[in-house]
């Protein structure tokens, strides 16, 4: 056997430079750290100001109204993504939180705004896609999160109104990054058939959304992007998102938030619900007995709608179900989204990422499954 196939002297080997000196220790210089973060601070009105200018980005798929370009309309248009700006009454003893005023009128004539005592749109300014994803991030350098809200408005809401309700939420609940809305061609008016026009709407403005909230995710450096929906937007905003989810299992979202969802609930819970969960963080549903609105809708359609509480509130696993009955009502019961100063505190907590648990809520149980129940105004 030659030496170098005798195992002896293989095993001496390995021990004698195993018993030589040590080898050098080696060293490592910790990675560098990461610059910090730039965060600006917002700029506060100066001395004396009477009112508060609020960026809203928005997106839509209304028609422009003929009258002038920055404005839309209640046709089916196609995207367009801009910016508008808004004034808010900063005296809350004018506009107390959760108000949304009504258009400045005299005798049924719209006036000049006075920026003290009303909330109005300045400016809407449209934009370039590429102009409009660098807008929003220069925004989110004003919040640490890097976060984008997306509000969705629901049934008989115009263009104006929307952006009008989106920069309300911005300041009563406050939020630090990136209000942003999505108009859909919502004919802007109350009764049966306008109800009906709408949700005929509701299909075929799902691709604009869902361009929409593609680009949010994908182009401007937004890190956290939640959307809230309200009313008859629910059912675009969950349909929009199911197909997200089913086309692109990857995309995720933090918070969908839906308040007095109307969206029947068999659909929902067969079909809607199981996205949701699957695309989002966390989904939120506020729902009250007193929504006098979605009685009428269930009368015409005779199917209980999502967001109806009482005996036949929907409790689904994996979705945080809020009964608000005992917020503050808002129009016909169905406004308590932007208008409950209980509901806004607990939005406010869900957009932040507190768990129900944690929150100003009871906890309560039906059919084995929990759901949460709104404490009531804070006076």
């Amino acid at each position: 056997m030659s030496r170098l196939h005798n195992p002896f002297v293989l095993l001496t080997a390995l021990l004698a430079g195993c018993s030589g000196a040590p080898a050098p220790a080696v060293t490592t210089e910790p990675a560098p750290l990461p610059p910090p973060r730039e965060v600006l601070r917002r700029p506060v009105p100066p001395p004396g100001a009477v009112a508060r200018s609020v960026t809203v980005f928005f997106g839509t798929d209304r028609a422009p109204d003929g009258r002038e370009a920055s404005r839309f309309g209640s046709g089916q248009g196609e995207l367009a993504v801009g910016v508008a700006y808004v004034s808010v009454p900063l005296d809350r003893a004018v506009r107390p939180t959760g108000t949304l005023p009504d258009l400045p009128s005299t005798l049924g004539m719209r006036r000049t705004p006075l920026p003290a005592h009303d909330l109005f749109v300045e400016r809407v300014q449209p934009l370039g896609e590429v102009y409009w994803d660098d807008a929003v991030r220069q925004e989110l350098r004003y919040d640490s999160t890097r976060t984008v809200v997306v509000f969705v408005h629901g049934f008989a809401t115009p263009f104006e109104q929307a952006l009008r309700r989106a920069a309300q939420l911005a300041v009563d609940l406050p939020f630090d990054g990136a209000m942003a809305v999505y108009s859909w061609p919502s004919l802007g008016e109350v009764g049966p058939l306008a109800y009906f026009r709408d949700d005929k709407t509701i299909a075929a403005s799902q691709p604009m959304l869902r361009s929409f909230l593609e680009r949010l995710l994908a182009h401007t450096g937004a890190e956290r992007v939640s959307v809230v929906a309200h009313s008859m937007g629910t059912l675009l905003v969950a349909r929009t998102l199911k197909e997200l989810r089913d086309a692109r299992p990857d995309v995720r979202f933090d918070q969908v938030v839906l308040g007095a969802p109307d969206i029947d609930t068999t659909s929902f819970r067969r079909s809607l619900a199981p996205a949701l969960t699957g695309v989002a963080r966390r989904v939120t549903i506020y729902a009250s007995q007193h929504d006098r609105a979605l009685d009428l809708a269930q009368r015409a359609s005779s199917y209980p709608r999502v967001g109806q509480a009482g005996p036949g509130l929907l409790v689904l696993p994996g979705v945080d179900v809020v009964d608000a009955s005992a917020a503050d009502e808002g129009e016909y019961g169905h406004g308590y989204l932007g208008a409950s100063n209980a509901v806004l505190a607990d939005l406010r907590a869900v957009l932040a990422g507190v768990p129900a648990a944690a929150r100003r809520l009871d906890r309560r149980q039906r059919a084995g499954l929990t759901y949460w129940e709104l404490l009531g105004e804070a006076r």
